[in-house]
Formats: C-alpha cells, sequence, structure tokens
C-alpha cells in the first residue's frame, strides 16, 4: 500500500492472521479494521503492528484483536488511534508512543497480560486512554 494513495483500508476478516518477524511495518497513514459483521474476539492478529517514524495523517486500528507480539504490540513512532482494540500478551509493551509530538488516542481498548508496561508513552509521545471500556490490567 505505500505509495499508492488510493488504497488506505485494509478490512481483516475472520480467523487467526500470523504476523511474519517481529511487527507488521507500516510506512503510510491508513486504516486497518476488524471486519464490522465479525465478533471482535473472531479476528486475531498475532504478532504486532509499528508505524514507522515521520509518517503524515494519522494510523487507525479498529475492532480487532493483536495477540502474543514478538515485541510490542502497537509501536507508534508516528500519531495513531485505536478503538474497540484488545492487545494482550505480547512479549514487551502492550502499546507505546515513541518520540516528539506523536500522539496516540486509544478509545474503547483494553490491554493485558503483556510482559513489561501494558501503555508506555516516552521521548515526548503521549497517549490518552478514554472510553468506558478501555482498561490496562495484568501487565508486568
Amino acid at each position: 500500500m505505500h505509495g499508492d494513495d488510493r488504497l488506505t483500508t485494509i478490512v481483516v476478516g475472520k480467523g487467526e492472521h500470523q504476523i511474519d518477524g517481529s511487527f507488521l511495518g507500516i510506512f503510510s497513514a491508513m486504516n486497518i479494521l476488524g471486519d464490522p459483521g465479525v465478533p471482535k474476539s473472531e479476528i486475531v492478529v498475532v504478532g504486532g503492528v509499528k508505524f514507522v517514524k515521520g509518517i503524515p495523517g494519522n494510523c487507525h486500528l479498529q475492532h480487532l484483536v493483536l495477540r502474543q507480539a514478538k515485541g510490542s504490540g502497537v509501536q507508534g513512532q508516528s500519531s495513531f488511534t485505536m478503538e474497540d482494540v484488545i492487545v494482550e500478551q505480547c512479549m514487551y509493551r502492550g502499546v507505546g508512543a515513541y518520540g516528539a509530538g506523536v500522539v496516540g488516542r486509544c478509545t474503547d481498548v483494553e490491554v493485558r497480560q503483556c510482559g513489561c508496561s501494558g501503555v508506555l508513552a516516552s521521548e515526548g509521545g503521549s497517549i490518552t486512554l478514554i472510553g468506558a471500556k478501555t482498561v490496562v490490567h495484568h501487565n508486568c
């Protein structure tokens, strides 16, 4: 999708989807959405997602489960939003925002059972947690 501005959305269907390597590198603004007609618990991405530094615009994850990343579940080196997502059982952090001006906005997100911090903002990054269903628990 990188380099083709017409492609902005990936819809992930029912099933368990394995990411090869440590993470899926995202290099341009895009939306990764679980199929709204399928329960979120049935849309599982095994591995992590990394929004690389310098992406203009926003990256968005919605309505899916990220599980068992070999590093962090979501590594934001560019700004991102998440809505209705579960991040669980990651080796390191669940969700992180890294770098000056990087903003993560998490709505109705659950981060659980990760090996280190559930949520981390560092190097000038920030994360906003909102929504009645947002919880961070049983990490470290």
